[in-house]
């Protein structure tokens, strides 16, 4: 059998109040009591990664193919119409043999349940300059915001639910790859919203510029 679908794919458990997490190919619709969940992702795309708060009961997903599946007639990778989707043209064959249009429908890892999380997204994103930082993350809920840099508080501010942005001047050592003298200096970062933590993890900092080259009139980093 083909066509989509017979490969539409449907996953159901159940799961405790909080929020789930997954990638698959290529888009997926997630349910609860027969209504459609809300995501920032609700786009297709065999890379996009799509989160959704659910309450307790039973979590349905629904796993559709790619939106231009052509055909797969016309020898290796089909008839490309595939190229229409954010997906991947077709499966590489083993060895010789040729390549298998096939879409590969399905998740692309497991579906990570968690309680939910004060803050998501946090990251420390480095400014124009060595010295300039800015912690950015998205507040599930208004709350007074700390952002601790090797232990050291180096942000904090009270701010509304939503994205958030705190920039930042601090002199960090720089990271450089292995094998550079004082290779691969880490940092550790912490994010705490109304004194708890919410995330932590460690990064380093490097400033990249991209110029063009008068040697080879091509573009440098």
């Amino acid at each position: 059998a083909t066509g989509r679908g017979f490969y539409t794919l449907r996953w159901e458990r159940e799961v405790e109040a909080g929020e789930v997490e997954f990638g698959c190919n290529y888009r997926g619709v997630a349910s609860q009591g027969g209504r459609e969940l809300e995501t920032r992702d609700a786009f297709g795309g065999m890379f996009a990664r799509r989160r959704y708060r659910v309450a307790a009961g039973t979590l349905g997903i629904v796993v559709e193919p790619p939106d231009h599946p052509g055909s797969v007639s016309g020898g290796q990778g089909g008839d490309h119409s595939l190229a229409q989707d954010v997906t991947a043209q077709f499966q590489l064959g083993w060895d010789w043999m040729q390549g298998i249009p096939d879409r590969s429908t399905g998740f692309f890892g497991p579906v990570e349940w968690r309680a939910e999380s004060l803050a998501r997204d946090c990251a420390v994103l480095v400014g124009p300059s060595p010295s300039e930082f800015e912690a950015v993350g998205t507040l599930s809920s208004a709350g007074v915001v700390e952002v601790l840099v090797d232990g050291e508080r180096v942000a904090a501010k009270r701010l509304a639910a939503g994205d958030f942005s705190l920039p930042f001047r601090r002199r960090l050592a720089p990271w450089f790859p292995r094998d550079f003298d004082d290779c691969c200096r880490l940092h550790s970062a912490e994010f705490l919203v109304d004194g708890a933590s919410a995330d932590s993890f460690e990064f380093g900092a490097r400033v990249f510029e991209s110029f063009r080259s008068n040697a080879t009139g091509g573009r440098a980093f």
